[in-house]
């Protein structure tokens, strides 16, 4: 907000060298000498300089949005599954299409014949095809923050 000592004074709002006008993203509000700028649904973008202009007068502040850390609305949970059949791995993150990364043990997993990556807006999933015993041990979904880690077993048929 922005102090005025001339009552119900214009002023212009501007973000960088753009004029913000109300409508869905921002809210003018002026009551008395106070004038606020209020920023509807913020996202990284909105960071950035913003400058209360009276005319004669100006004053600016700078706005830094932080990015909320990707967390897990539905953990990972321990399979087991016959060799030769495929298993799938599933977790939920709280930002949809958030990158993540699997993991077997220290093991990066790239898509592959082998293993299906596949994420749809919060839902990640990890599907291996053609289980053997050696596909048993410690898969993980990674967001950068936060982790998730589920145990595979495979049984003979």
């Amino acid at each position: 907000h922005c102090e005025l000592t001339k009552l119900g004074a214009p002023v212009e709002w501007r973000k960088g060298d753009m004029v913000i006008h109300s409508g869905d993203k921002y809210q003018l509000k002026q009551t008395g000498c106070v004038t606020e700028l209020l920023i509807r649904d913020l996202t990284l973008h909105d960071s950035g300089d913003y400058t209360c202009d009276s005319g004669d007068q100006q004053t600016t502040a700078t706005l830094i949005v932080k990015a909320l850390p990707v967390l897990f609305k539905k953990e990972l949970s321990n399979e087991e599954a016959e060799e030769d059949e495929a298993v799938t791995f599933s977790c939920e993150i709280t930002k949809p299409d958030a990158p993540v990364e699997w993991r077997k043990g220290s093991v990066v997993l790239l898509p592959s014949s082998k293993f299906e990556i596949k994420q749809l807006g919060t839902v990640c999933e990890l599907v291996i095809h053609n289980l053997e015993p050696e596909d048993c041990g410690e898969y993980t979904c990674d967001t950068g923050m936060r982790q998730t880690t589920a145990s595979l077993f495979v049984q003979d048929p």
